[in-house]
């Protein structure tokens, strides 16, 4: 799980109709009564860029002339951009009804009543084979000593109804095929791998390479045109209700946001309407055309959906993108006058604040009694026959990614760590060969404490060079059903995935260290290594169980949510959100990283 890209539990055996996710809603956004929609449009060619900001040919727009201001795409022009070369077979099997095939799946719209069915909702709108030939759609970061092997899905097949119309969302079709507004179709196919399309209303960005492409988010000059785009009355409305959809339907519901709850049983639009003043106001300023007052309702509700970290709706440093000094001082004055009022009507807000500040002050003192005790920068310490690595991250540095995939395609000699001395993929290897080949050590502990979560790759890696088992558990919160992935590890990092892999053994005891911060991956590993009878030690982990979704509303604002299509569970199949209890408590910092009494620890739970 990434934390720009990346970062349970009812089977069904039947069909799952949504309205909003799990539960069912006739109308979740109240849409006023209209006439049949206009089959009257006009057209226009948009460029299409990717996001190295480079332009790459052009797509149609429609708009129809009952709502000029909503861009609808052809799904299968929509399916061509973020696949390349691919398209979607249309063929009409009945009044308004639609049938759709891509490769890997097929769907029915119908456009009356606004509903897309599809039997295989996941491998309709697969983009992994992409990545990798024969993948269906899982979270996966492509990491090159890491390849995907196998999935079982339990119930094997789940049909999907998605109740369009419900939010006021029309679906069109003609002779030329189905048509949808465009961030209704990006929504649907946005994948965990960060395939995505957005729309600025000028401009067209699409992420056919997925992750490694917007790792540091969007493009410039993409996201300066988004927020400064005009919104007249129609497209803030389309983009609200868009909004809802997607959330009540898409979010992952991984279970300590202030609203999920209800959420997931009245929807999004009804939650903010009993709220209180704090919710009407958040609810006012989603659906205002002043784009500076949307963007102070996306900060409210950023708070109000806070789970941790993986959802993140609000703006991250606009200046980043902008060098206008006066748009970024207008922004942050409106939106920080508009949640000093949203707080004072919605203390649980503050609360949620608060417990951002503590996880952060805590994860600082960790880090400062950590280089008191080791000096800074010492990722590997040996005291007797304890061996110790400091692992901050389950993310690859840029420059260290690089260099294993240049590796992997036999461009360069195998990275290393004094190569690249802050690589974290290098630090682990480094750290475990060390222990290894030293005869003294006989205890491993990897150092979660101030890890806050990255590539679940590195997961599956860790977990084969130790335990023997690359795989992990997870269930789509949206079809109810749980999936184990599995995956080949090139154990020898000789750049083949061979039987030479299984010759590599660590004949250590391992331990893990979390604390409160640990999270996404650092929580996901300790659950993994906890079934696998690995020792783990330390405090109660900091939780964390959805994969990433990165999206932009309908005028390219981006964000992002914990996603239904993989939310992690245990071997039992319980939602691990809530945090992974360790086998022996530390609750106090003096002794957190003291090497000696962990290894007496480890001795203990292994002889």
């Amino acid at each position: 799980m990434k934390p720009v890209k990346l970062w349970m539990l009812a089977l069904v055996a039947g069909s799952v109709t949504m309205s909003l996710s799990s539960c069912s809603v006739d109308n979740p956004v109240p849409v006023p009564d209209e006439p049949q929609p206009s089959q009257t449009y006009s057209q226009r060619m948009v460029p299409v860029m990717v996001p190295n900001g480079q332009v790459q040919g052009t797509v149609v727009m429609r708009y129809y002339d009952d709502m000029p201001s909503v861009p609808y795409i052809n799904i299968s022009d929509y399916e061509g951009l973020v696949s390349p070369g691919q398209s979607v077979t249309t063929t009409t099997i009945g009044p308004d009804l639609y049938l759709l095939e891509t490769r890997f799946g097929t769907a029915t719209v119908d456009v009356a009543a606004d509903i897309f069915r599809s039997d295989d909702y996941e491998a309709f709108t697969n983009l992994m084979d992409q990545v990798q030939r024969g993948m269906p759609n899982i979270m996966y970061d492509a990491l090159p000593m890491v390849r995907y092997q196998s999935r079982t899905c339990s119930p094997e097949q789940v049909p999907l109804t998605l109740r369009y119309g419900n939010y006021g969302i029309d679906l069109r079709g003609d002779r030329d095929g189905v048509w949808m507004p465009f961030q209704t179709v990006a929504d649907l196919y946005n994948d965990t791998y960060m395939h995505m399309g957005a729309f600025n209303g000028t401009t067209v960005l699409v992420a056919p390479e997925g992750a490694y492409s917007i790792i540091d988010g969007l493009p410039a000059e993409f996201s300066l045109a988004a927020m400064q785009a005009t919104r007249t009355a129609e497209l803030a409305d389309y983009n609200y209700r868009n909004l809802c959809f997607t959330l009540d339907n898409f979010f992952g519901y991984p279970g300590r946001s202030l609203i999920e709850a209800d959420m997931k049983t009245m929807g999004l639009d009804e939650v903010l309407a009993h709220q209180g003043e704090g919710g009407l106001l958040a609810r006012q300023m989603l659906q205002s055309a002043d784009v500076l007052d949307y963007c102070s309702g996306l900060s409210m509700l950023h708070t109000m959906l806070y789970d941790g970290g993986h959802t993140f709706m609000q703006i991250q440093r606009l200046n980043d993108f902008t060098a206008d000094a006066a748009l970024v001082s207008q922004y942050q004055q409106r939106t920080s006058e508009r949640m000093e009022q949203f707080l004072s009507f919605y203390p649980a807000g503050k609360m949620a604040d608060e417990e951002r500040a503590a996880v952060l002050a805590h994860r600082a003192e960790l880090t400062a009694k950590r280089e008191a005790v080791f000096g800074k920068g010492n990722y590997y310490i040996k005291r007797g026959n304890t061996a110790f690595c400091v692992f901050n991250s389950f993310m690859a540095s840029d420059e260290g990614l690089e260099a294993w995939r240049q590796y992997y395609s036999g461009r360069r000699s195998r990275p290393t760590v004094a190569e690249f001395p802050d690589d974290n993929l290098c630090i682990l290897i480094d750290a475990l060969q060390q222990a290894e080949a030293d005869p003294e050590v006989q205890n491993f502990v990897f150092d979660l404490t101030t890890n806050g979560g990255g590539s679940s790759d590195i997961v599956a890696l860790v977990t084969s060079l130790t335990m023997d088992k690359a795989e992990w558990y997870a269930e789509n919160s949206l079809l109810q059903q749980r999936q184990t992935v599995r995956f080949d590890v090139d154990r020898n990092f000789d750049g083949q995935f061979d039987e030479r892999d299984r010759d590599v053994k660590y004949h250590l005891n391992f331990a893990v260290l979390t604390s409160s911060y640990s999270f996404s991956c650092a929580n996901l590993l300790p659950s993994l290594m906890k079934d696998l009878g690995c020792l783990i030690v330390g405090e109660h982990s900091g939780g964390g169980s959805c994969g990433v979704m990165m999206t932009t509303d309908a005028t390219g604002i981006c964000y992002r949510y914990s996603t239904c299509r993989t939310r992690m569970i245990n071997q039992r199949g319980e939602n691990i959100d809530g945090g992974i209890e360790p086998h022996v408590t530390i609750d106090t910092i003096d002794t957190m990283y003291d090497v000696e009494y962990l290894g007496r620890i480890i001795d203990q739970y292994y002889r």
